[in-house]
């Protein structure tokens, strides 16, 4: 598997972050004909909600593809620990599991620090996927309350077309959780990375992602 997967969703979470940002500026700086003039809330909302949640689903696929990436092609000074692993023990015993279960056995296997689970990082990523799953798989409504709950202390509610609606997630459906969402996945693909003794697969242009997911970069493109 070549890692430029993993670049794909990470480019889509902060690009599409980004177009959601530039709609909430554009609403709450002229109102909604400053969007699109004669269109109503009902066509916007949508638009807007759907690049947020597309942005948390390919910033979660980021951090699942650049796991999948390293162990189906180990670097660094424990690459053979991985290798090892790979050959010796049937059934893809690594592959089967959850995302961070996965990552954790790799550091486990490294012989280095896993994740605490009470580590913010740690935490914030699994947020992340419960944010994810409920788009994807539909969870149930305890799960959602957990979810609310965690979102609730992460600053992120404060989506401009929410309005009235009486969506459960609606608020949190904001630039600003998209950001979140991008970063933390970021920060925790360079953790794991650090942790395993090697270069992060977006070493090279980490400065050209943050700047994607940035509103104000009109005039001052990334150059890619």
């Amino acid at each position: 598997m070549n890692r430029r997967f993993s670049t794909y969703h990470i480019t889509s979470a902060a690009h599409n972050g980004r177009i959601a940002g530039e709609a909430e500026e554009a609403k709450c700086a002229k109102g909604i004909d400053g969007i699109h003039k004669n269109e109503s809330i009902r066509r916007w909302q949508p638009i807007h909600d759907s690049h947020v949640v597309s942005s948390i689903i390919a910033a979660y696929a980021g951090v699942e593809a650049s796991i999948n990436e390293f162990i189906s092609r180990p670097a660094g000074p424990h690459q053979q620990e991985i290798r090892h692993f790979n050959r010796n023990y049937p059934g893809d015993l690594i592959r089967e599991k959850p995302t961070l279960k996965k990552a954790q056995l790799v550091l486990r296997l490294s012989g280095v620090d896993v994740f605490a689970n009470g580590e913010e990082l740690y935490q914030d990523v699994n947020l992340i996927r419960m944010f994810r799953n409920h788009f994807v798989h539909h969870k149930q409504q305890s799960a959602s309350n957990s979810l609310i709950g965690g979102l609730s202390t992460k600053g992120v509610g404060n989506n401009p077309f929410a309005g009235d609606s009486i969506g459960e997630l609606d608020q949190y459906l904001s630039y600003s959780a998209s950001k979140w969402a991008f970063e933390s996945s970021l920060d925790f693909i360079n953790e794991f990375h650090h942790r395993v003794e090697t270069s992060s697969p977006f070493e090279a242009y980490e400065e050209r992602l943050r700047n994607e997911i940035q509103t104000d970069w009109v005039g001052r493109e990334p150059q890619w």
